[in-house]
């Protein structure tokens, strides 16, 4: 029954950096301490008691999940297939403790502090012009869609349109866990198919960038006011051509760090100042935490921005169909359901969050 495997995968998974013999240990520890006549006299009384029970609710519900899996396999293998009661009873049972462990999973794999921000997503096409570019606006499509069909908010903050396709984007994704949902999509994604635009259809390879930031409102960054360039214009359509007649527009520059952002799409100068000024920490924010890294694991290679060296997708259209991630090596023909938003793409995202819990420390 395949609610009896998915929740043995999902157990194994949660289990896997569960150290049991240290887990029970600790355990018996605050149980000694606790049972001291003096304890409830201390002043960590009440954390100790919290890690306690914590513990205590974290090995019995392992426990009750490894009981109730063994009885639902051992009850399967004893089930006539008429028996059509046990079989409706055993299929109810497993269905909803698959639900909750799925719960947990999503608790485990989503355990970064800024997982629960919403998300801001830059595009960047490579070389290869119009394919490029077209390409671009693929994969804006592509996000647009995956968050429409995940009840999320998408606001494209700015837009540059190319003859065809984009010549760069931001957008801004609002919704649970939005960013921990895209962390992973950062990086190079490649696209192979016969060129819409030439006049021998030759197979064509094009390279678009995506940064993904945090939305990081809720974080100090400290900025000083001397340190931008605020300059306004006015909002640019396909062209060049402005699109309004006041300069709404508003690009900042924040000069030690030459990090930019620029928002035309807001309905007031202010409105896109603001927006701008959201890009401006989350950029700041991502690079303090990606000096950290470099800092504390002695990297000399760049965290920064993606670039065409660290390809995490491939798209193929033709001569065939086939998208492959390269960090999970996960495969899959449904190029249309997954440029459509579709429910492909959340399972690639799972198992790039699941590889990610597997492989943190």
């Amino acid at each position: 029954m395949y609610q009896i495997e998915q929740c043995k995968t999902i157990f194994n998974l949660l289990t896997s950096k569960v150290n049991f013999e240290q887990v029970n240990n600790k355990l018996s520890e605050f149980n000694r301490i606790t049972d001291d006549p003096d304890f409830y006299n201390s002043d960590n009384s009440h954390q100790i008691m919290k890690e306690q029970a914590t513990l205590r609710n974290q090995i019995e519900f392992i426990n009750n999940v490894k009981l109730q899996i063994e009885d639902n396999k051992e009850l399967l293998a004893m089930a006539d297939q008429n028996d059509v009661s046990l079989i409706h009873d055993l299929f109810q049972s497993s269905s909803q403790l698959l639900s909750e462990l799925e719960e947990k999973e999503f608790e485990a794999i989503m355990n970064d502090p800024l997982d629960s921000h919403d998300c801001i997503m830059e595009f960047h096409p490579g070389a290869g012009g119009i394919e490029s570019m077209d390409w671009a606006e693929m994969l804006l499509n592509m996000y647009t869609k995956w968050a429409m069909n995940n009840n999320m908010k998408l606001i494209v903050q700015e837009k540059q349109d190319g003859k065809v396709g984009l010549k760069s984007a931001t957008i801004i994704i609002e919704g649970r866990h939005a960013f921990g949902w895209l962390k992973h999509e950062k990086g190079t994604h490649r696209l192979v198919r016969l060129s819409p635009f030439g006049k021998n259809e030759a197979r064509q390879t094009s390279f678009v960038s995506i940064d993904v930031l945090p939305v990081v409102d809720d974080i100090k960054i400290n900025i000083n006011p001397k340190d931008l360039v605020i300059e306004t214009c006015r909002s640019q359509g396909a062209g060049g051509q402005s699109v309004n007649k006041t300069d709404s527009a508003v690009k900042i520059t924040h000069v030690p760090t030459g990090i930019t952002a620029q928002s035309q799409d807001q309905r007031s100068q202010q409105q896109n100042k603001a927006a701008a000024m959201k890009v401006i920490k989350a950029r700041l924010h991502n690079m303090e935490l990606e000096n950290r890294k470099m800092q504390d694991k002695k990297n000399k290679e760049a965290l920064g921005q993606a670039t065409f060296s660290t390809q995490i997708r491939s798209y193929v259209l033709q001569p065939y169909k086939l998208i492959k991630d390269n960090r999970t090596g996960m495969e899959c023909d449904q190029v249309n359901d997954f440029l459509q938003g579709g429910d492909m793409m959340n399972d690639f995202f799972k198992a790039l969050l699941k590889k990610s819990y597997i492989d943190s420390n």
